[in-house]
């Protein structure tokens, strides 16, 4: 690779043996962007076409494959490298199949109050139950599916190598019933898991007019929008959520624990009436894919001036 070839040499003995020999330094970088580069050369965005390749992205502007480096520099979610590259249509169906094979059941989980009025656990939580690996079983539907994931913030059990066809369409539902554990809840809904909730969410209209999305999970709603600057494609939200932005919106019942009723409202229509939403998993990824097609580059006119100080300064 050209971009590699001015890079500085480092001994290390890749044997073991006591030997060492001089290799190309590739971990030598500066990143995210050295401030003196960032302060001299200015930028404009090129829209990924589907299917380019940096390649051919580096040819279009600069008339020359070379500078395909550049955009790995000076796009800090390519830092990771062309496994983080916009995806074209036909890899992006593909690795939507294959991320999101099988199938994501959900319950509609309930307070399950003592004598006593107090809420100690709630029906059809899959919190606490299930185990990894173990068969599902449909109790009327008869279908079957090894459980390979279970997302308590959606209330998800996700299953794959299906067989039949389990019941749940947000009004029938069946009991399934885990083969090791014997643990068992209702059905409320059971999706494609491409087409199942990424993440629910609310539109917020502040006192500016400004309308942002604020999500909510099992645990809160937190401001968060898609982070487009990590290493995976399937990067979700990030669990770090922001106690300042923090509001119960009436989405919690006396024990603080979120009404599924809301979710499973959004689950069944695509909208609650306290206008709760969600994206599909299929839906993230497509947004995600499309947001990295569109990329920082340097100016044609000062691409070679870039290379250069680049170089030097890996060189420091």
């Amino acid at each position: 690779m050209n971009y590699f070839k001015n890079f500085p040499k480092v001994p290390y003995d890749i044997n073991r043996t006591g030997s060492t020999q001089d290799v190309v330094d590739i971990y030598r970088q500066v990143r995210p962007l050295n401030d003196r580069l960032d302060q001299v050369y200015s930028y404009t965005q090129y829209r990924v076409r589907d299917g380019e390749r940096p390649d051919i992205v580096s040819t279009q502007l600069y008339g020359t494959p070379k500078y395909y480096w550049t955009f790995f520099v000076v796009n800090n979610f390519l830092h990771d490298g062309y496994k983080v590259w916009p995806m074209s249509s036909q890899m992006l169906e593909a690795y939507i199949d294959k991320e999101f094979e099988g199938f994501a059941i959900t319950s509609n989980p309930r307070p399950d109050p003592d004598s006593d009025g107090i809420t100690n656990a709630h029906i059809d939580s899959i919190a606490g139950r299930f185990t990894l690996g173990e068969t599902l079983t449909g109790g009327t539907s008869n279908a079957t599916g090894t459980l390979i994931k279970k997302d308590i913030d959606k209330n998800q059990l996700i299953v794959k190598d299906v067989t039949g066809t389990f019941i749940g369409d947000g009004t029938t539902s069946e009991v399934v019933v885990g083969g090791t554990s014997n643990d068992s809840i209702n059905t409320f809904k059971v999706w494609k898991y491409a087409d199942a909730p990424h993440r629910y969410y609310k539109n917020v209209t502040d006192e500016n007019g400004v309308t942002t999305q604020r999500e909510f999970s099992n645990i809160i709603f937190t401001e968060a929008p898609d982070a487009v600057n990590t290493g995976n494609i399937n990067n979700t939200i990030s669990n770090n959520y922001e106690v300042a932005y923090a509001t119960k919106e009436g989405l919690f019942d006396e024990t603080g624990i979120p009404q599924r009723a809301q979710l499973a409202e959004a689950d069944a229509t695509g909208a609650s009436e306290n206008g709760l939403q969600y994206i599909s998993n299929k839906q993230h990824i497509i947004n995600l894919n499309d947001q990295r097609s569109l990329l920082r580059v340097v100016r044609r006119q000062n691409i070679e001036q870039f290379s250069r100080d680049y170089m030097r300064l890996i060189n420091e």
